[in-house]
């Protein structure tokens, strides 16, 4: 709701985790999978880093929001592609 760049200072300074989900006044209801991917890729660019930090959540987004399940689907798909740590503790894609 503040917007990631507020975020930026306290995640490299690393004194705060973030628990984020897609936007859900706009990318998650109407956006389709390419904007999830891409907001799902910035939030970890961001303010996730390669010692933790950044957790993803969503919201029953198909019975409170309106989520299409489709954005739900692809969302869960998408956090699963580009938020993993590997064994240790480094997300490979921003390690490059």
């Amino acid at each position: 709701m503040t917007g990631v760049n507020n975020f930026k200072e306290y995640a490299k300074q690393q004194k705060m985790a973030f628990w984020l989900s897609p936007n859900i006044q706009s990318t998650f209801i109407f956006g389709n999978r390419e904007d999830l991917e891409e907001e799902v890729k910035m939030f970890v660019r961001e303010v996730g880093n390669n010692y933790g930090g950044l957790a993803f959540y969503t919201y029953p987004g198909d019975q409170v929001l309106k989520v299409p399940r489709e954005n739900l689907i692809a969302y869960l798909e998408i956090m699963k592609k580009w938020g993993n740590y590997n064994e240790d503790g480094i997300i490979d894609w921003l390690a490059i």
